[in-house]
């Protein structure tokens, strides 16, 4: 009888230790699908306009990965490390802008932090800016700064160049 005692406390002794380690994996894969993604926060404005009709285009690595339209001024998108990206504000009849999020160079450890970030973006009708020569302007690339351990940004100044021996910028996202 003793020995049957000594059985059952040892199976229940098991289970709840197989209870708690279920537990705290289900808890922690939490933790670490978040750890594989960045969120970026954009904030979305029209120039003399909604947002209905505006498309955003995520490409990873030159592939188009997913387009859907705004429902909502700020809109949550979620990036994998280890890529390069191109976002896409796309309205008719408005400049379609562009920014370039590089998130190769972020370290493992790096990774289980928060790095979110955030930034704001207006289209503008083309009608404002008659000597565009493109429908698109690449606007800036953020990178992970390792020097601060945060994402930051580069403006591309030149996006609004409008005469042909204005040079064009070189995007290397390398």
């Amino acid at each position: 009888m003793r020995n049957n005692r000594k059985s059952t406390d040892l199976a229940r002794w098991i289970s709840q230790i197989l209870i708690g380690l279920s537990i705290a994996l289900l808890v922690g894969s939490g933790n670490v699908a978040r750890a594989q993604q960045v969120g970026v926060i954009v904030k979305l404005s029209v120039s003399n306009g909604s947002i209905d009709g505006t498309d955003i285009l995520i490409l990873q690595n030159g592939n188009e990965i997913e387009r859907f339209e705004a429902k909502k001024k700020r809109q949550k998108l979620d990036l994998s490390y280890g890529h390069q990206y191109t976002i896409r504000f796309e309205k008719a009849n408005y400049l379609t802008k562009e920014i370039y999020v590089d998130t190769r160079n972020v370290p493992l450890h790096m990774r289980e932090e928060y790095l979110d970030f955030a930034f704001e973006i207006e289209l503008f009708p083309i009608s404002e800016y008659p000597q565009t020569e493109t429908d698109s302007l690449k606007m800036a690339i953020w990178q992970y700064n390792t020097d601060f351990g945060i994402f930051d940004y580069k403006r591309i100044d030149e996006s609004f160049a409008t005469t042909e021996s204005e040079p064009k910028p070189e995007l290397n996202l390398n």
